[in-house]
């Protein structure tokens, strides 16, 4: 993906892997803080989301890997065996 991504836009893909373990991070201390679907649109749950994002994301460097450049590059990458569900 990364060289797809160099040779669409001639510069080097902005993918940075903490930011997807700054997200796990996020899950997970929701998930424990929130039982429930239901609460986590409670003022407790929102708060609880809030505090999480706080503390781990960075959201410039999430929004990196969602420019539209970096969903064509995986569109060139990926096979059509790989989108089946096994």
């Amino acid at each position: 993906m990364s060289s797809a991504y160099t040779e669409l836009t001639g510069e080097e893909d902005p993918y940075d892997p903490e930011a997807d373990q700054a997200v796990r991070l996020v899950v997970g201390e929701v998930g424990a803080e929130v039982g429930s679907v239901d609460e986590l649109v409670t003022p407790g749950g929102i708060a609880a989301v809030a505090q999480a994002c706080a503390r781990h994301i960075d959201p410039t460097r999430i929004l990196c890997g969602h420019y539209p450049s970096v969903y064509i590059s995986w569109m060139y990458t990926i096979e059509a065996d790989d989108l089946t569900l096994s």
